[in-house]
C-alpha cells in the first residue's frame, strides 16, 4: 500500500513536472519569435532609411575643391549632371561619391546664396535626421536637405534641426525645392536647363 501510494505521487509529480516543462517551453518559443520579429523590423527600419555622411565633413571636401580647383565660392557644376559633379570631391576625399550614393545635389548653387535654397537632399524622407541619430523608430519621416551656406547654420535644436542642414516636412520640402529651381533660372545659372528637368522630374514623383 505504501509502495503503490509512493508510485502515484511520483507519477503525478513527473506528470506535473513535463506540465511545467511545457508550458515553459512555449513561453519561451514564443518570447524567442517576439524578439525575432523586434530584431527583423529593427534591421527593415535600418535599412529603408537613408545613410548618411557627416555633413561638416561634406563641407570639409567642398571647401577643398573650391579651394584647390577654382578658388571661387562657387560649388562643383559639370554639365549641371550632379553626379559628375560630385565626382570632383574624390580628389579631396576618396570614396566620398559612395558616402553620397543616397543623396541628390543641385548644382548652380555658391556659397553666399539664400539658405533657403537646396543644394543637397536625401533621395527619400528619413526618420533619422543625421549620422549621429539612432531613432530608427520614429514613425515620423522627414526629408533632410542642405542649403548653400550650410556651414553657417546655428545649432539651434529644434525640432527641424539637421546637422548643418534641416529637417522638412515632405510640403516644405516640394516649397523649397521648387523655389531652388526657380531661382536657378531666374538668375541664368550655368546648366540649369539640365538640373531643373533632372530635379523637376523627381520632385513630380514626390507625394505628399
Amino acid at each position: 500500500m505504501y509502495n503503490t501510494s509512493q508510485r502515484l505521487i511520483r507519477v503525478v509529480r513527473q506528470q506535473e513536472m513535463r506540465r511545467q516543462l511545457k508550458a515553459l517551453a512555449k513561453k519561451t518559443g514564443i518570447g524567442c519569435l517576439l524578439l525575432l520579429a523586434a530584431i527583423a523590423g529593427w534591421l527593415t527600419l535600418r535599412t529603408h532609411d537613408p545613410h548618411f555622411i557627416c555633413h561638416r565633413e561634406l563641407f570639409g571636401a567642398f571647401a577643398v575643391w573650391q579651394t584647390e580647383a577654382t578658388n571661387t565660392q562657387w560649388y562643383p557644376n559639370i554639365d549641371g549632371d550632379q553626379s559628375r559633379s560630385l565626382a570632383v570631391l574624390e580628389s579631396s576625399e576618396s570614396g566620398i561619391c559612395q558616402k553620397l550614393s543616397d543623396y541628390r545635389y543641385v548644382p548652380g548653387l555658391r556659397n553666399g546664396d539664400p539658405d533657403d535654397l537646396i543644394m543637397l537632399y536625401v533621395n527619400r524622407p528619413s526618420r533619422r535626421t543625421w549620422h549621429g541619430d539612432g531613432h530608427f523608430l520614429r514613425l515620423r519621416k522627414r526629408w533632410v536637405v542642405l542649403g548653400p551656406s550650410m556651414m553657417s547654420r546655428g545649432a539651434s535644436f529644434t525640432a527641424e534641426w539637421s546637422e548643418c542642414g534641416e529637417a522638412l516636412s515632405t510640403t516644405d520640402f516640394k516649397r523649397r525645392l521648387s523655389h531652388t529651381l526657380d531661382y536657378l533660372r531666374e538668375n541664368n545659372r550655368t546648366n540649369r536647363a539640365c538640373v531643373i528637368q533632372d530635379h523637376g522630374a523627381f520632385l513630380r514623383t514626390v507625394q505628399d
